[in-house]
């Protein structure tokens, strides 16, 4: 007996079974199904039926997203970065990271605070440390600058 990818019960079963693990963008989801052997159109059609019964949302997966990587010390760019990677719309990711919600001037005082655990490094270090976790130059120089307040 043959196994078709092509039907939709199969589609939706296999499409609520990646979604309930955790949220996905409509890119990642539509890559994950693609590559499972499902056609592109009814794949297509499945995705907006899923952003249509709200089981699926780029917004949702955005806020998630932000979430998980700002308790790991992400900063907005690196965070933007990713989710445009993932697919999600800039106006999104806009509205969700610069939301006013997260002061990322404290969060990267916090992020730098964490890392030197009472060790001193030079600045240059510092800098280069939180550039790499994506914070913004003016984000960096506030938070290296409270560092050697304290």
């Amino acid at each position: 007996m043959e196994k078709t990818l092509n039907n939709k019960p199969k589609l939706r079963e296999c499409s609520l079974r990646i979604l309930t693990r955790r949220e996905h963008s409509v890119k990642e989801l539509r890559d994950k199904l693609i590559s499972k052997g499902f056609e592109a159109l009814d794949v297509a059609r499945e995705l907006e039926t899923l952003a249509r019964l709200n089981l699926q949302s780029d917004e949702r997966f955005a806020q998630n997203f932000v979430t998980t990587k700002l308790h790991a010390g992400w900063g907005p760019k690196r965070i933007e970065q990713e989710l445009s990677a993932k697919g999600v719309d800039a106006g999104v990711i806009a509205s969700i990271v610069y939301s006013g919600e997260i002061d990322w001037y404290r969060q990267a005082q916090l992020v730098l605070a964490q890392k030197l655990k009472g060790h001193q490094l030079d600045i240059v270090r510092q800098q280069r440390f939180l550039y790499m976790r994506g914070f913004s130059f003016d984000m960096i120089k506030a938070a290296t600058k409270a560092a050697f307040e304290d």
